[in-house]
C-alpha cells in the first residue's frame, strides 16, 4: 500500500550525514517515504556501509534517481547497489532512473588507498561497476548512470570491460 508521505524530492547535499546518517536515512525511507522519487546525497562522507543501508531499501522505494556524488563509495557499495537494482521488484520501477556515483574514488590505484581508506583492487571494483551496469540495463526504462572521475583511469586494461558493458548497453552516460 503507498504511505501517505507527500515528500518526493529530499536533498541532502552537503550535510554530513556519514554512514551513521545515510542509515537514519534509509530507515526513514523504508518507514514512510517509499514514495520518495529523489534522494540527493552530494557531498555528505557516505562510504560503503551507508550505500549498503541505502541499497537495502532501495526495492522497497520508488526512486528515479539517486544522487551519491561526492562521497567515498566503494565497490562494496556498488555491489550493494546492483544486488538491489536487481531485487526490486517491476511494480517499483519508475520509467526513467538516474544513479549518480561520479566523484566516489570507487577504483584506487592497485596498492594505493583511496579517500576512504581502501586498499586499490581495480578488478574488484571494475567487477562490482560491471555488475551494476548489467543491473540497470536489465531494469530497463530510460537508464542514466554518472560515472565520473570514480579512478577508471588508474584502472588500465580492466576498463575496457567496463566501457565494452555500457557500450553494448542502453544505459544512457550522464
Amino acid at each position: 500500500a503507498p504511505d501517505g508521505s507527500k515528500l518526493h524530492t529530499l536533498i541532502l547535499d552537503g550535510s554530513y550525514l556519514g554512514d551513521e546518517g545515510a542509515e537514519d536515512v534509509a530507515r526513514a525511507l523504508e518507514r514512510k517515504h517509499t514514495a520518495l522519487r529523489t534522494l540527493r546525497c552530494f557531498y555528505c562522507g557516505v562510504r560503503n556501509r551507508g550505500a549498503q543501508a541505502i541499497a537495502r531499501v532501495l526495492p522497497a522505494t520508488r526512486l528515479s534517481r539517486l544522487d551519491l556524488t561526492h562521497n567515498e563509495v566503494g565497490a562494496e557499495g556498488v555491489n550493494a547497489l546492483a544486488d538491489a537494482i536487481s531485487e526490486q521488484p517491476s511494480s517499483r520501477h519508475r520509467k526513467k532512473f538516474e544513479l549518480n556515483l561520479s566523484d566516489n574514488q570507487i577504483i584506487a590505484p592497485r596498492g594505493e588507498s583511496s579517500r576512504a581508506g581502501r586498499r586499490g583492487d581495480p578488478g574488484g571494483a571494475i567487477h562490482a561497476l560491471c555488475a551494476l551496469v548489467e543491473a540497470l540495463d536489465a531494469r530497463g526504462g530510460r537508464i542514466g548512470l554518472a560515472v565520473a572521475n570514480i579512478g577508471l583511469a588508474a584502472s588500465g586494461d580492466a576498463s575496457v570491460d567496463l566501457m565494452r558493458k555500457l557500450g553494448a548497453s542502453a544505459i544512457e552516460v550522464i
